[in-house]
């Protein structure tokens, strides 16, 4: 019965694993297509639900190593990529999915510039952030049987692991360090230029008593959505149904202005760093499956088959296959004991058993016995 339960919660989480990296997908490309607000709300709940379900595995796995003794969570975390369970779980609920789903329940809209620019920025690192969900498949290959020899498979998924996770926190590093600095990006060039608006709007008063014109200049900047004077609506680029659809809590900012009050579109700015992390997700998976397709296949020809020939020669008594050593790797390790094993052992094994195929029988006392008898 446990290990039928056991069975199902593998299942279970590899399961879970495959579907969050279509969510991790789905998310970022709903983005850039622009998608309705209704799915991407859809997309905020379920990264909240998997990352709490990932956060309860690693809790269940770390306390079950501990209850079961000393040496079990090192082992846990050393040679079951317990470490892997742990970045993909709680850091992630805590800084990413229950930050969104918080300002989705509450309503929570950035307002001011310098909160315009640091949502950004934040959401920029986020983005980066959620790729390490990607680290899951790590998981699946152990389960996955790619390789023929067990050694090949394991140096295969412990290289995979070492880039993709080297990629990840190297981006996700840095995008959290430059959000401490001043850069000409997207999000930086938004905030300036919103500023120029704002003094160019302070310097035309005239603008906000003309209707027409108001709306002319605002449909020229691309970047207004709404402008509100004592909650009036003086402009709006569209009607209250479409923001309704088209627009979440994440998809404009408001700086208020006196009487005023100028609400911004962020979607370029979001559509940039899905782009980005799309990018970056395709790039990961294609590198995980060129990784296991190359390498596994180098190390298993370079290593794991000239030791098996090896070990097949040393056990079984009529094989006496040489192992084949390749120019370009003939100082390695494994082949400098393949050319011992080719020049020195199967030879000795050879003269060895002609010597026992040609060696004369043994006499015994009681053949002797035989030959006095008449």
């Amino acid at each position: 019965m446990k290990n039928r339960f056991n069975q199902f919660w593998e299942n279970l989480v590899m399961l879970a694993i495959f579907l969050v990296l279509v969510q991790t997908f789905l998310a970022d490309l709903a983005v850039v297509a622009d998608w309705e607000w209704s799915f991407r709300r859809v997309m905020i709940y379920s990264a909240f639900c998997f990352d709490l379900f990932f956060t309860l595995e690693f809790l269940i796995r770390f306390f079950g190593a501990l209850y079961r003794g000393k040496g079990e969570v090192r082992k846990y975390f050393l040679y079951s990529q317990g470490w892997v369970d742990l970045i993909v779980s709680i850091p992630l609920l805590l800084f990413s999915s229950t930050p969104d789903l918080f300002a989705l329940l509450t309503g929570t809209v950035v307002s001011g510039f310098g909160g315009v620019l640091n949502i950004l920025k934040v959401v920029k690192s986020i983005r980066i952030a959620r790729l390490l969900r990607i680290l899951r498949v790590l998981k699946i290959f152990k389960h996955i049987k790619y390789a023929d020899s067990v050694m090949a498979q394991r140096h295969t998924s412990r290289i995979v692991t070492t880039v993709v996770t080297s990629i990840i926190l190297a981006l996700t590093l840095m995008s959290f360090l430059v959000s401490f600095f001043y850069m000409d990006d997207l999000s930086t060039r938004f905030e300036e230029r919103q500023k120029e608006t704002m003094l160019y709007l302070a310097a035309h008063g005239e603008l906000m008593e003309n209707p027409a014109e108001l709306k002319q200049f605002c449909d020229s900047q691309t970047d207004f959505l709404i402008i509100k004077r004592d909650g009036r609506d003086l402009y709006s680029r569209y009607d209250q149904d479409y923001y309704q659809r088209e627009y979440g809590f994440n998809d404009y900012a408001y700086v208020k202005s006196g009487d005023f009050a100028f609400y911004y579109d962020l979607k370029p700015v979001h559509v940039t760093d899905a782009w980005n992390s799309l990018v970056v997700f395709g790039e990961i998976i294609l590198v995980i499956l060129v990784l296991m397709i190359t390498y596994s296949t180098h190390f298993a020809i370079n290593v794991t088959d000239p030791i098996n020939i090896m070990f097949k020669g040393m056990n079984e008594e009529n094989y006496n296959l040489e192992v084949a050593i390749p120019e370009n790797y003939s100082r390695d390790d494994v082949f400098r004991l393949a050319e011992s094993y080719n020049n020195e052992y199967l030879p000795l094994k050879a003269r060895s058993g002609e010597g026992q195929a040609g060696e004369a029988p043994a006499l015994d006392l009681g053949d002797l016995d035989d030959l006095f008898r008449f």
